[in-house]
């Protein structure tokens, strides 16, 4: 994972797409595997940089599906509403 942190840097910070990927591998998998608050936090700062990003919002809401379920709901409901696969 810090290898692909080193690989995301770019001019202007870091580079969302990869902090989306780190968030998705600890989202992939069970839940015994990985580090949810450690892709929450990557995660994060990638629906900064792409807010309009449904992605995002769904493995945001799939490493907080643990401790924090109504946040995960909330998470999904925006995935939802950015995807729009009504």
């Amino acid at each position: 994972m810090k290898r692909a942190i080193n690989n995301s840097k770019t001019r202007k910070g870091r580079n969302p797409e990869i902090l989306n990927a780190i968030g998705r591998a600890n989202a992939d998998g069970p839940s015994t595997v990985g580090d949810p608050a450690y892709a929450i936090e990557k995660l994060k700062r990638a629906a900064e940089l792409m807010p309009d990003n449904p992605d995002v919002y769904l493995n945001l809401g799939i490493n907080y599906l643990g401790n924090y379920t109504p946040v995960a709901t909330m998470l999904v409901k925006k995935y939802l509403s950015l995807n729009c696969i009504f």
